[in-house]
């Protein structure tokens, strides 16, 4: 797909979120059209290789996780790891679920819809993610460029500034 950087324009075109079906780390499955029109969701997806908590914008999340679940927000992370490396990765209680989609260089991925998926540079390497944050509101909608959804700037305040309603 794309490895694009997140964009600063403002936010104009919304359209309906894409839904899927992914396994969690303990290996139930979540169907995002589950929490579609019923809560203010929050997709991060982020690099199996390092640790959960490299992740900017998991630990901003963490570190508000109190005031999310007060303000109605679902977050997900998603990576290519299987549910079972998910699971060894947070072995303390995590807050949130954490989905795999393993088979990511796939047609019709996850990634590959969300446009998460940077492909592999030669024969050797593999197919990795794209850290990216989107945020979908209690309609079911999100933000697009082109024909993939549209993350959103990754700042220090990013937290704060979901809470007080800026991506609404």
């Amino acid at each position: 797909m794309r490895d694009r950087n997140q964009s600063t324009k403002p936010y104009q075109l919304r359209r309906p979120a894409v839904a899927f079906r992914l396994y969690d780390q303990d290996s139930q499955l979540v169907n995002l059209r589950a929490y579609l029109n019923r809560h203010k969701i929050v997709l991060v997806f982020f690099d199996a290789q390092r640790s959960l908590m490299d992740n900017k914008a998991m630990k901003l999340l963490h570190e508000k996780r109190q005031q999310l679940t007060t303000a109605d927000y679902q977050v997900f992370g998603i990576s290519t790891a299987l549910p079972q490396h998910n699971r060894a990765a947070v072995a303390d209680h995590f807050p949130f679920p954490l989905l795999s989609d393993p088979t990511a260089s796939q047609p019709g991925s996850v990634h590959r819809i969300w446009g998460c998926l940077r492909e592999p540079d030669s024969r050797n390497s593999e197919a990795s993610t794209v850290p990216s944050v989107f945020v979908i509101d209690r309609r079911g909608a999100v933000n697009w460029e082109g024909k993939y959804p549209l993350p959103i700037p990754l700042t220090d305040d990013f937290a704060q500034r979901l809470l007080d309603g800026e991506f609404d």
